[in-house]
This record gives structure tokens, sequence and C-alpha cells, in this order.
């Protein structure tokens, strides 16, 4: 059986993701959930930093909000 790798997320990196989704105009979580197929349940959960980020959804984030995923998960580098 697989491992299952969870991210730490820190309030930083919830706040990136809030950040870039309301800078793409995506002003519902709803929106970016649909765009990035993670529940939109998570997408809170992610944005307060209640929860850890999984490397498959943290790809799935970086991508819908085009950004790296080390800007996502750690701040490093450019958006």
């Amino acid at each position: 059986m697989k491992a299952i790798t969870k991210l730490p997320i820190g309030k930083t990196a919830g706040e990136r993701i809030r950040k870039r989704r309301l800078q793409l105009g995506l002003d519902s979580q709803r929106k970016l959930s649909v765009k990035a197929d993670i529940a939109s349940s998570a997408i809170s959960l992610y944005e307060t930093g209640a929860r850890a980020l999984g490397l498959v959804n943290a790809r799935r984030l970086a991508e819908a909000l085009d950004v790296s995923l080390g800007w996502l998960l750690e701040g490093e580098g450019d958006e």
C-alpha cells in the first residue's frame, strides 16, 4: 500500500491560495474547486490552514492558480 504524502500547510500557504484565487477573479472557493477538481470544503480548509495539503491536490491547485508548486507551498520563486 502506498504511503500518502501530506504536506504541512501553514497559514501563509493558505493566504497565497486565497490571494491568487482572488487575483484570478475567482471570487468564490467553489469556482476554484471546480477549476482544480477539489471539494470546495477542502479549499476552505486549505485557505484557513486547517488541513494538510496532499501532493496531488497541491499540484492541482498550482495548475488551477497558474503558479509554481514551490511558490504555492513555500512562497519561493515567482508566482
